[in-house]
């Protein structure tokens, strides 16, 4: 796991309503995670600063982008506001913030179980889901409930430091 998300998780860990879920294979092996956000209207949900988390510098990354996607949300929060289709209330919903399955087990249903923790979150609370998606899994998404259409791009904005890059599709769902 990159030094990036290792930071990004102890960041977040403590934080009140941040549910992390792992999947294991039959050997205990970790073969898959997902790290929910429950948003609430009118909460701040401010990133935290990543810092070092007592972990060395990650020289493989670029410090000018290694904080990229904190720096980018100030350019999409405006998707978690209001109401659309698909959603009753987006202020108030459950996030997908990171999903990852080992690509040698992608396919073999490790991620829909990962998936529906959040969905039955929502449901109990009675709000949506909501998740960005990473370039080319928009399908799965979609297959697993979040959709049917995108609301638009987290990446969207001249000055989003996520401009031109591909992915990024917000999607909601009312549960």
């Amino acid at each position: 796991m990159s030094i990036y998300f290792l930071k990004r998780f102890q960041a977040k860990f403590s934080k009140r309503d941040q549910h992390f879920l792992v999947a294991t294979d039959d050997n205990d092996t970790v073969v898959g995670l997902a790290h929910w956000c429950r948003f609430r209207e009118g909460e701040d949900d401010e990133e935290p600063k990543l810092g070092d988390g007592g972990l060395a510098p990650n020289r493989a990354a670029d410090p000018e982008k290694e904080d990229i996607i904190e720096r980018s949300m100030p350019h999409a929060e405006h998707f978690w506001k209001g109401t659309s289709t698909g959603c009753s209330n987006r202020a108030e919903s459950w996030y997908l913030s990171c999903l990852a399955v080992d690509p040698a087990t992608q396919g073999k249903g490790i991620g829909r179980p990962l998936v529906a923790w959040g969905f039955e979150q929502a449901a109990r609370d009675g709000v949506c889901v909501s998740v960005i998606s990473a370039k080319g899994k928009e399908g799965f998404y979609r297959k697993v409930g979040f959709g049917p259409e995108s609301v638009g791009s987290a990446c969207a904005g001249d000055l989003n430091p996520l401009n031109g890059i591909d992915g990024g599709d917000v999607f909601f769902a009312d549960v």
